[in-house]
């Protein structure tokens, strides 16, 4: 019976943080990454935080919204005490963009973000949506906390 348990909590993790993921099959081919290797790979820092300012602004005839995240851990590269994330999507001036395969993050979430430099001080999420684990499940975050903890400590 505690094998069931056990078997069962981790197929549930598994099956949360997958999820999170793969939240669209429709992505383009900059969005390839889909496994927790290739994501790891893909990323240059990679950091648990919480949002904790934002702006959303036009930027060449789209709109996008910028997070500021306060830096818990840090599991790849040297993520300092902040990340300054962008993403495509927001809503500014009465209109709404919505880009597909976009996690937008809101104000006081809590997060995973696998990124890639986007400028001298900001970054956007790897494979748009799949670069960005929202922190909602405390098992499945736990589970991937400590499969990032493990692959920082095995590098």
């Amino acid at each position: 019976q505690l094998f069931v348990r056990v078997s069962l909590v981790a197929w549930v993790t598994a099956a949360i943080i997958w999820s999170g993921l793969i939240s669209s099959r429709a992505f383009a081919a900059s969005t390839k990454p889909s496994t927790m290797n290739a994501l790891h790979s893909a990323a240059q820092k990679i950091a648990e935080g919480k949002v904790i300012a934002q702006s959303v602004l036009w930027e060449n005839g789209r709109i996008v919204t910028r997070s500021v995240i306060a830096v818990r851990e840090c599991f790849k590269g040297k993520c300092g005490a902040e990340i300054e994330l962008k993403q495509f999507g927001g809503s500014r001036d009465g209109l709404t963009m919505v880009a597909h395969g976009v996690t937008l993050l809101r104000q006081g979430e809590a997060a995973f973000v696998f990124v890639t430099a986007d400028g001298p001080t900001t970054y956007q999420p790897v494979a748009m949506g799949r670069g960005v684990v929202r922190s909602a499940a405390r098992r499945a975050l736990d589970a991937l906390r400590a499969t990032l903890r493990a692959q920082r400590n095995s590098r």
